[in-house]
């Protein structure tokens, strides 16, 4: 099955070039403001579903979430022009910081397992004849530049505050890993790897089973079973099942000693 891609503004340049880049392998989804304009710009492709989202709307961008289930997202929308920036400050300010941060609010209330990826821009730098890397000096001096620097900076605050970034696909650094679905039963002190919607996306993140969850079997790769000690398993605090198993407040790992 393939997956789903969510590009927010894809009909504009970078969002177009990439949407013709993923659509023959990967199910695209692109919103944008103007259906009639993106739809001259997206019908030399295919595989792709064109809606119309106010990136100001909450509601709209929980609605798409909620149904399409993206693996990724790659949010490209906004004002993108530093001289014009001058001119229309708010609606540069909304489309390029508010509509980032009402993506990943979103993301992190309805706990939506996606990797989140926001197109920022060099003007988001103190002007420089050096090359830039992300040590350089942030010092923007157009409205857009600063735009882009705070919605870079809501993202970078998102990944480390809620950690989105990781939430049930990923975890580390290194590659995900390909699917290793088999015939082991989910049954109780079972261990499988988590992951988001992509059956290829698990990484470091695993899941300990405290009952049979035969639903799972064959989706979620099963690596190992608790042998002995499952009575200290059942201490750990659980999650709210109807807040897709949310914790507040989590046990820790204070130390770990293999033998």
């Amino acid at each position: 099955m393939k997956q789903n891609i969510l590009i927010v503004g894809g009909s504009g340049q970078f969002g177009n070039i990439l949407a013709k880049k993923l659509n023959r392998t990967k199910n695209i989804i692109i919103t944008t403001r103007n259906i009639l304009r993106a739809q001259k710009k997206v019908d030399l492709f295919r595989n792709f579903t064109l809606i119309k989202l106010d990136i100001l709307n909450k509601k709209q961008i929980s609605n798409i979430l909620t149904k399409y289930k993206p693996s990724i997202i790659f949010y490209f929308a906004g004002q993108s022009s530093p001289k014009i920036s001058f001119i229309k400050k708010n609606e540069t300010l909304r489309s390029n910081y508010i509509g980032c941060k009402n993506f990943l609010e979103v993301i992190r209330k309805k706990k939506i397992n996606t990797k989140f990826l926001n197109a920022s821009s060099s003007e988001i730098f103190k002007p420089s004849n050096n090359r830039l890397n992300l040590s350089s000096k942030k010092e923007p001096i157009s409205p857009y530049g600063i735009s882009k620097l705070k919605s870079f900076k809501i993202t970078q605050l998102y990944r480390k505050e809620f950690n989105l970034k990781m939430a049930g696909m990923g975890g580390s650094d290194l590659p995900d890993l390909k699917q290793e679905f088999n015939s082991l039963p989910h049954d109780r002190g079972t261990l499988s790897m988590a992951r988001s919607s992509d059956p290829d996306s698990a990484n470091s993140q695993f899941f300990i089973c405290f009952k049979p969850a035969p639903f799972l079997d064959r989706q979620y790769t099963v690596f190992g079973k608790v042998i002995e000690g499952m009575e200290f398993v059942d201490k750990i605090k659980r999650g709210d099942e109807n807040n897709n198993g949310s914790v507040s407040d989590p046990d820790k790992i204070i130390s770990f000693k293999s033998q």
